[in-house]
Formats: structure tokens, C-alpha cells, sequence
């Protein structure tokens, strides 16, 4: 089974974070019975999402384990990401994750910290790059 964190941080979108859950969750594939683990990691296991509150069941150290993880967008895009976030990011990037490749699918070399997001994948990756210096991949 691959496993996909999804991050939730406060200032997350609902609808970014709920999307990649309810893509991969859905997915069907013959002879595997589930061929995703979908889990919604955060910093905190609160996380205000706009009008209300969400609680995150996984925590960051779930992320990091990972072979894929989601990186939604959030509501103020000069908000910086928390460092628990990046730092997750980063040991997942250390793993070589594959952003939303299915289970058989090599991962990709293209994509520089390997996280992908539902909504802005380059102001994420240069957000990132720039508040945090991460190395380009």
C-alpha cells in the first residue's frame, strides 16, 4: 500500500487539503483492495482552517514516513510555512518521495523538494526555497 500525507497547518484551504484525501482515498485498482493509506498530518492536532477548526488525527513524524505527500494551499500565501512543515518536507525529501505517483510508477527527478500541492506547487516550491533554503532538487 502507498502511503500519502496530506499536511495541515493553520491558514490551510479545507478545500486543497480535502481534495488529494477524497482523489486518493476514491481510487480503485483490480486486485488491490486499497492501493492508498490516506492520512491528514499536522503540527498541531487543531489547525484553524478559515471559519472553523479541523482536527488532524497524524501527526508530522507520519508525514515524514510517507511516499507521497500533499502540500496544500493556504489562505494567505505570504504566510510562512511553520518550520515543523518544513522541516517533515524535508526527511520526506531525504526518502526520495514520488509526488502523486501511483504505487508502480518510478519517481520522478523533476520536481526539486519531491511534495506535491493541489494548488500552487511553484509559489509552494519557491516559498519554501526562500523562507526555509531548501536545496533544489
Amino acid at each position: 500500500m502507498h502511503e500519502v500525507a496530506v499536511l495541515a497547518y493553520h491558514g490551510v484551504l479545507p478545500f486543497d487539503l480535502a481534495t488529494p484525501c477524497e482523489v486518493f482515498d476514491r481510487v480503485t485498482v483490480p486486485g488491490i483492495p486499497k492501493p492508498y493509506a490516506v492520512r491528514v498530518c499536522g503540527a498541531a492536532r487543531t489547525v484553524r482552517a478559515g471559519l472553523f477548526d479541523l482536527r488532524v488525527p497524524y501527526g508530522l513524524a507520519d508525514a515524514a514516513r510517507a511516499q507521497t505527500v500533499v502540500l496544500p494551499g493556504i489562505a494567505d500565501p505570504a504566510m510562512p510555512i511553520p518550520s515543523e512543515v518544513v522541516s517533515a518536507v524535508r526527511d520526506a525529501t531525504r526518502r526520495d518521495v514520488a509526488p502523486g505517483s501511483p504505487p508502480s510508477a518510478p519517481a520522478p527527478s523533476c520536481w526539486p523538494p519531491r511534495a506535491c500541492s493541489t494548488a500552487c506547487a511553484p509559489r509552494c516550491t519557491e516559498r519554501l526555497k526562500k523562507n526555509h533554503h531548501l536545496a533544489g532538487g
